[in-house]
């Protein structure tokens, strides 16, 4: 039933709304990024009513400051939020939440390692790139664990879309043996009873 609304929805609510996950965006991250990041959110906040952000930004965090002085402006504790923050500059990245609930339910460091991962990786990819690319997977893994939380499953996150590859792959593989098993045994038998009954017709 809820993929049933959320199908609906994700229809009907682009005309009224123009609500963005991305709060901040000073390192650049592409209009593809930013598009999955809203659609993910999106789903995520009419499913569960948690707000998920991405911040991604240049400050610099002085030393002794805490990595929420620089979400401080976007958070409502009367709200469900939980906010993903890069910010290259400081060499940081958090997952953060000033609700316990959320705070503690989620697994921190396994959602960093997708972007660090990413980051980190020596490739000849844009540093830009995988900012986007680690941003995405490490917000993905947010809003499914978020879920998992809520008891709901999500139909836009990252491990919902490579589930519905594999399937469509695994199709196609079963599809391909259904064919070579009726190229190797069924259709020669199939070819062999024509061939007996042509020749019977003619005897």
């Amino acid at each position: 039933m809820n993929k049933v609304v959320w199908g609906v929805a994700s229809l009907l609510l682009p005309a009224f709304l123009n609500a963005t996950f991305v709060l901040e965006n000073d390192v650049g991250l592409n209009e593809g990024a930013i598009v999955q990041v809203n659609r993910i959110g999106q789903e995520l906040y009419e499913l569960t009513g948690v707000e998920a952000f991405v911040v991604a930004t240049n400050k610099n965090l002085d030393r002794g400051k805490s990595a929420y002085d620089l979400i401080e402006e976007y958070i409502d504790e009367s709200k469900e939020q939980i906010f993903l923050l890069l910010a290259p500059k400081s060499q940081r990245i958090h997952v953060l939440s000033k609700n316990e609930y959320l705070d503690k339910g989620v697994n921190k460091s396994k959602i960093t390692s997708f972007a660090i991962g990413v980051i980190a990786a020596r490739d000849n990819n844009s540093i830009v790139d995988k900012y986007a690319v680690g941003i995405v997977q490490s917000y993905s893994e947010i809003a499914d664990q978020v879920a998992a939380l809520k008891n709901v499953t999500l139909s836009s996150t990252l491990s919902n879309t490579t589930q519905n590859t594999i399937d469509f792959l695994r199709i196609i593989v079963y599809v391909g043996l259904v064919l070579i098993l009726y190229a190797m045994f069924i259709r020669p038998f199939v070819d062999k009873r024509k061939q007996r009954k042509k020749e019977n017709q003619n005897v």
